[in-house]
């Protein structure tokens, strides 16, 4: 490889690293906008980002996703429920979990 060939991809290296942080960062701006807009916390904004996929999730299967413990999901579940954005259900397959669910509200 000749030293023009791996100047060029040195550059190219930079180039991605750069457009990759200014991404990162879009994303962050973006995040904290709708933060604000709708009065969340990051951790409700992420749930209901993780919830907006799917029908449901349980509370096991939110903590999964997101790394956090079960204690620390129904903590974030308890906020979200208060400000009319998402719903628990029993499952009526195995009374013990809860199923997570969105609220019209929060899909319109």
């Amino acid at each position: 490889m000749t030293k023009k060939m791996k100047d060029s991809m040195k550059k190219q290296a930079e180039e991605l690293a750069r457009l990759t942080f200014l991404l990162a960062r879009a994303c962050e701006e973006k995040e904290d906008y709708f933060t604000k807009l709708f009065n969340l916390t990051n951790g409700e904004f992420r749930c209901m980002r993780f919830l907006s996929d799917k029908d449901y999730l349980s509370v096991k299967e939110l903590a999964e996703k997101m790394k956090l413990t079960p204690g620390r999901i129904t903590h974030i579940i308890t906020g979200l429920e208060y400000k009319g954005y998402i719903y628990r259900e029993i499952d009526t397959s195995d009374r013990r979990n809860i199923k997570v669910r969105l609220t019209k509200l929060a899909i319109h």
